[in-house]
């Protein structure tokens, strides 16, 4: 269901860059966000957590399902 409302928010601003600066311009400036946010993905999104306690958390989901 998320998905469907970010396309209903993310589709009209695409649209808008076509106009505004065409599709290869377009495709550039949302290539350009998704490395952005991967980077900074990078830097804030670290597995520092021990493997046991990896595996306790990953069991303890498992059963919760």
């Amino acid at each position: 269901m998320a998905c469907f409302t970010v396309n209903m928010i993310v589709s009209p601003i695409v649209g808008a860059g076509y106009d505004l600066y065409g599709f290869q311009h377009t495709y550039f400036i949302l290539g350009c966000i998704a490395i952005i946010f991967t980077i900074i993905s990078m830097f804030t999104l670290t597995g520092k957590m021990p493997i046991d306690e990896r595996y306790r958390l990953h069991k303890s989901n498992l059963r919760s399902r």
